[in-house]
């Protein structure tokens, strides 16, 4: 099926990850290009080689737009740079470490020429949605239930222009998720139309040279402080009672909150006593018990030992998803 060009662009903020960037557009270059899907990098001034890598990779395959920002700017700005390049019926934003194969771009391609005239779409991540199909939204409080867990990713945002013309970008500025506070915000009119495809789902990106390190540092601020914040922020339209909604289900979903991450948290040193007893009242009051329970037996952990632990099982999940490509068993959005 022959989609227009104009149909989706994907933008892509990035700052001084050279080396992701370029496994990035290894990966999605070619099949972009075969389906005339735009891909905008918005450099955010860095200083590490990305220039050269897009310049490379944008004199191989027409499809890559570049733009430079001579200053830098934090993450929410950098976003809302991105965001304002393409020029698209929609756009999806995407991340550097985020992986969409060929299979989800075509149906998300399908979805936006046949499906409604949706506002905002959210697509899946790493399949952790169980829902079935899909599924349309006019309602806020179903959306503050089921749906802001999913959208603090950036890579599950596909915004319709109309969103973007209507966005108060400065509004979320410094709540780490503008991406989400824009959608989240539109809810203020009326005649909104959202939906959710659990069958699009992206992954992360399993670069060979390149180990993601998270929020570091701002893990607790961000996850206990920021996001209930961008929640409350949304009073206008959301009810105590969804806003309740919305981060008991942010808690209970999202994957920053498996152990996994956390043990990643404890390596790094910012999982450590003076940052659960910062954010106790939060932790105690809104995330699940066996949440709790994981926190305090990884406070217990050695940091020595965490650090060995995490390099081994990335070690282990990076070579058991290669093997698995190689070998045809690999499913898309798993």
């Amino acid at each position: 099926m022959a989609h227009p060009v104009t149909l989706l662009s994907v933008t892509v903020p990035t700052y001084n990850r050279a080396v992701l960037l370029d496994y990035f557009l290894e990966v999605h270059a070619p099949v972009f290009q075969r389906h005339g899907v735009p891909i905008y990098i918005a450099d955010n001034a860095s200083d590490d080689g990305t220039e050269q890598v897009c310049l490379r990779w944008s004199q191989k395959f027409d499809v890559i737009r570049v733009h430079r920002f001579e200053d830098h700017a934090e993450p929410d700005q950098s976003f809302h740079r991105a965001l304002t390049l393409p020029r698209s019926r929609y756009v999806w934003l995407m991340g550097d470490g985020y992986e969409v194969s060929e299979a989800m771009l075509l149906r998300a391609l399908n979805l936006l020429a046949t499906g409604g005239d949706y506002d905002h779409v959210t697509t899946n991540l790493i399949s952790l949605s169980d829902a079935k199909v899909g599924r349309e939204y006019r309602d806020r409080s179903e959306v503050a239930k089921d749906l802001p867990w999913l959208m603090t990713c950036m890579s599950c945002h596909i915004y319709s222009e109309r969103l973007l013309a209507h966005s108060r970008f400065e509004r979320f500025f410094g709540t780490y998720f503008l991406q989400a506070g824009i959608a989240l915000d539109f809810m203020r009119f009326d005649d909104f139309s959202f939906f959710f495809s659990p069958e699009i789902s992206v992954v992360t990106l399993k670069c060979p040279n390149y180990r993601k390190v998270g929020w570091g540092s701002h893990y607790f601020e961000v996850c206990f402080y920021r996001f209930p914040k961008l929640i409350f922020m949304l009073y206008e339209h959301l009810s105590v009672a969804d806003q309740v909604n919305a981060l008991r289900n942010f808690f209970l979903h999202t994957p920053i909150f498996g152990w996994r991450h956390l043990l990643n948290m404890r390596a790094q040193g910012t999982l450590c006593a003076s940052a659960f007893t910062a954010h106790r009242s939060t932790i105690s009051t809104l995330t699940p018990l066996r949440f709790q329970f994981v926190l305090r037996s990884l406070l217990l952990l050695p940091k020595s030992l965490a650090v060995a632990l995490s390099a081994f099982i990335e070690f282990l999940r990076t070579h058991h998803y290669r093997l698995r490509r190689r070998l045809g068993l690999w499913q898309d959005g798993k």
